[in-house]
């Protein structure tokens, strides 16, 4: 039997991106518990430098290639759509125009990335900065999407050590604030602004990179309030750009895309909305 060809780190993320997933098992054997998943919550515990903070997270959010990523990871894992606050097709969701003017959302990739080194070295980030990203132990999405982060954080010269979590005690880490950078996720049985959103203002006890900012506070509050459609919607995009782009307090990846296998021997399977509401699991039964 020919010998496997080793490949270097950059090399195996490559043939991951295009779909070759033995060479992901690689890559999670080389790397074990540093194989982590994205993130999307980023902590501004340094008040003294919180400014800095939050421009060196916006110059992350660059880095990253949504739309490749989209391509690619969807074939390996259940990832997909690119998005803002809301799920794409659904009535609140940013048109696609509108979403590439936010930072991280372009599709000039390689303008975005120089961009994010201008600026990091502007606010006095030297090539090669190392920060600590936790991600929860679950397979998947977590360490496809993981891999996926660290390789495009590595284009523009920060160097990521990885941190698996143990599923059970990753939300009570996530609650003391006890990270750097750590993976936070969301899933709903509807898709809408008042559900989704809550966690991102002030006082929730789901804001666990604990920013304060009284201007998310305040378009929370209004556009639940607010009876037209067309003036939610307005309230909904300024509060996008604060949260995604003015302050960068989070950072989205890709939205997870349903997979739901079917077996002709399983009957009495109700296809629901979400993958938690009324599943009448006392009717299902096996046919053989």
């Amino acid at each position: 039997m020919a010998e496997r060809e080793q490949l270097d780190d950059r090399a195996l993320v490559v043939r991951i991106l295009e779909g070759d997933r033995d060479r992901f098992t690689d890559l999670v054997r080389r790397y074990e518990k540093r194989v982590i998943n994205y993130v999307y919550r980023i902590t501004h515990r340094y008040e003294e430098a919180h400014d800095l903070a939050q421009d060196i997270f916006v110059k992350v959010y660059l880095a990253l290639d949504r739309y490749e990523g989209s391509a690619a990871l969807s074939k390996i894992t259940l990832v997909k759509d690119v998005a803002g606050i809301q799920v794409p097709g659904t009535p609140y969701a940013t048109p696609p125009a509108e979403l590439e003017k936010l930072a991280g959302y372009g599709r000039d990739i390689n303008k975005n990335r120089a961009e994010a080194r201008r600026l990091l070295k502007e606010a006095g980030v030297a090539d090669g900065f190392s920060l600590v990203f936790k991600n929860r132990g679950i397979p998947h999405p977590y360490e496809p999407l993981g891999i996926w982060l660290i390789a495009q954080w590595k284009q523009i010269g920060l160097n990521v050590r990885q941190e698996i979590i143990e599923a059970s005690a990753y939300h009570p880490m996530l609650k003391r604030g006890d990270f750097e950078v750590a993976m936070d996720f969301q899933c709903g049985f509807i898709v809408e602004p008042d559900l989704d959103l809550p966690r991102f203002i002030s006082t929730s006890d789901a804001n666990y990179g604990r920013h304060k900012d009284t201007v998310i506070d305040d378009l929370m509050h209004r556009q639940g309030r607010a009876t037209d459609l067309e003036e939610r919607k307005k309230i909904l995009r300024q509060l996008e750009k604060r949260l995604l782009d003015e302050e960068a307090h989070v950072i989205y990846t890709l939205q997870w895309h349903r997979i739901i296998p079917h077996l002709a021997q399983v009957k009495g399977w109700t296809i629901t909305p979400s993958h938690y509401l009324n599943n009448q699991l006392d009717a299902v039964w096996l046919s053989e």
